[in-house]
């Protein structure tokens, strides 16, 4: 069993028209075994608990891809100030 796809949208949005701010989100995972295909549909705490792991995430992420960008222009001056003497 694998997981096909998760999709987190806005209940009542189908991607066209105006999106209700109001409305919950709601998250869809699709599921495949080899005995067949299941869509789950989760209530909104459960959508809310996943779309917060996925902001957790994209969260360390960016501080991780920053961190590496800031080692790298260190050591890149560090590198070049080597050369220079």
């Amino acid at each position: 069993m694998f997981v096909k796809a998760i999709s987190i949208r806005k209940a009542g949005y189908f991607g066209y028209g105006k999106i209700d701010p109001a409305a919950p989100y709601q998250a869809t995972i699709e599921i495949e075994s080899q005995n067949g295909k299941m869509e789950l549909v989760l209530e909104e705490a459960l959508s809310q608990r996943v779309l917060m792991l996925i902001a957790d995430e994209v969260a360390a992420a960016g501080r991780r891809a920053a961190e590496m960008m800031t080692a790298e222009v260190i050591n890149g001056t560090a590198a070049l100030v080597d050369a220079r003497d």
